[in-house]
C-alpha cells in the first residue's frame, strides 16, 4: 500500500510502509504490513484430513445361511468414515478493532488514513507476488496512519494489523518481515520485543523534506494476525521508548 504523505515524506513513508504491508502486513513490505482473537491453536486450522480407510472386507470361510426358500445375502462392507476439520472463522474483521484508534495516540496527531486491504491490492504494488501472499495465507489487512503536521516537526504514525490463514503461513511471513528488516538500509535493532509468539524491532535512517529522519518498525504476531507499529520522526527527536509503548497499547487490544 502507499504511504500517503506529504511532499518530501512519502519516500520515507512508502519505505518504512512496505515494510510493514504484509502485516497489513500492510505496512513493511518489510512488513509487509500487520491476521486471530484470544489464542489459536499452533497447528493449522483449516486443514481437511484425508477420508479414513474403509475396514477390510474378510473373506467368508463359511457357507452363508440361506433362508427358508431364499437366496443368500452377501455380508455388505462397512460404511466409508470421513472426518472433516472445519476451517476456522476469517481473523478480518477483528482488525479494525486491533489496529489503533486517535484516542491511543498524541493529540499532535491527526488521523491520515483509514483503510482496508485485500491480497490483490497489496499484489498490486509489487512488493509481494500474489503467489506469495497465497502461499502464506494472507487473507487481508487494515492500517490507520496518522500525521504531525508540524513543518519544523513533522512526524508519522502507522498502525497496522493483518489475519493469516493459519499459524505455519503466518510464521513464515514474519520471517519474510525478518529478510526485509536486514537490507534497503534497514537493520534489526532487536529480536525480542516480548510481544506475541515472535516479534522484533527495526530502525532505519532517511530524511523528511531536507531534514535527517529516523524510522522505528515494530513487527509481532499472535495467532493468525500480524501486526506492526512504525512511527518516523525527525532524528533526534524520535527513539524506541515511543514506537514500544504505541505496540504495547495495540498488542493489548487483541
Amino acid at each position: 500500500m502507499h504511504i500517503q504523505g506529504s511532499g518530501g515524506t512519502r519516500a520515507a513513508w512508502d519505505s518504512a510502509r512496505a515494510l510493514s504491508v504484509l502485516c497489513t502486513g500492510l505496512t513493511i513490505a518489510l512488513a509487509a504490513a500487520c491476521q486471530p482473537s484470544a489464542s489459536t491453536s499452533a497447528t493449522d486450522t483449516d486443514q481437511t484430513s484425508p477420508p479414513a480407510t474403509p475396514p477390510s472386507l474378510q473373506p467368508v470361510t463359511s457357507k452363508p445361511h440361506r433362508p427358508s426358500g431364499g437366496r443368500s445375502t452377501p455380508p455388505r462392507p462397512a460404511p466409508r468414515a470421513t472426518t472433516r476439520t472445519a476451517p476456522a472463522p476469517s481473523d478480518v474483521p477483528l482488525l479494525p478493532k486491533i489496529v489503533l484508534p486517535a484516542g491511543a495516540v498524541p493529540a499532535s496527531f491527526s488521523e491520515s488514513l483509514e483503510e482496508a486491504y485485500t491480497p490483490d491490492e497489496i499484489a498490486a504494488q509489487g512488493t509481494y507476488t500474489l503467489d506469495q501472499l497465497r502461499s502464506w495465507g494472507y487473507l487481508g489487512g487494515f492500517e490507520r496512519e496518522f500525521e504531525r503536521a508540524d513543518e519544523a516537526d513533522p512526524a508519522k504514525i502507522s498502525s497496522d494489523a493483518g489475519a493469516y490463514r493459519t499459524t505455519s503461513g503466518i510464521a513464515r511471513a514474519f520471517e519474510q518481515n525478518r529478510v526485509n528488516c536486514q537490507t534497503g538500509g534497514w537493520m534489526i535493532l532487536s529480536s525480542n520485543e516480548h510481544l506475541g509468539t515472535s516479534s522484533m524491532l527495526c530502525v532505519r535512517d532517511t530524511s523528511i523534506r531536507g531534514h535527517e529522519a529516523r524510522v522505528f518498525f515494530l513487527v509481532w504476531f499472535q495467532g493468525r494476525v500480524k501486526s506492526a507499529v512504525t512511527v518516523t520522526a525527525l532524528l533526534g527527536k524520535n527513539n524506541p521508548a515511543f514506537v514500544r509503548e504505541l505496540a504495547a497499547t495495540q498488542a493489548a487490544r487483541y
